[in-house]
């Protein structure tokens, strides 16, 4: 998993994708941003686009929640 930060939390996330597939997990708060995989959901999509006869399949997906360190800044913020 890579972690990058945005230099702010409202840049939409699609101008910072680096090359190559993945997901992005995004703090609202500070903007960092985290890559992760999901090994079953492309086993899913896949089989979704075959199913559906679909070729040159991609996708894009972005979490957004608040980051470890700006959750422990805020303490009264609901977890």
């Amino acid at each position: 998993m890579s972690q990058r930060n945005f230099p702010s939390a409202d840049v939409d996330a699609a101008t910072h994708r680096t090359t190559g597939h993945h997901h992005n997990l995004l703090c609202r708060v500070c903007g960092r941003a985290e890559d992760f995989v999901l090994g079953e959901l492309e086993h899913h999509t896949e089989r979704i686009a075959h199913q559906h006869r679909y070729i040159d399949l991609e996708h894009h997906i972005d979490l957004y929640g608040t980051c470890p360190d700006c959750a422990a800044a805020n303490p009264l913020a609901e977890p």
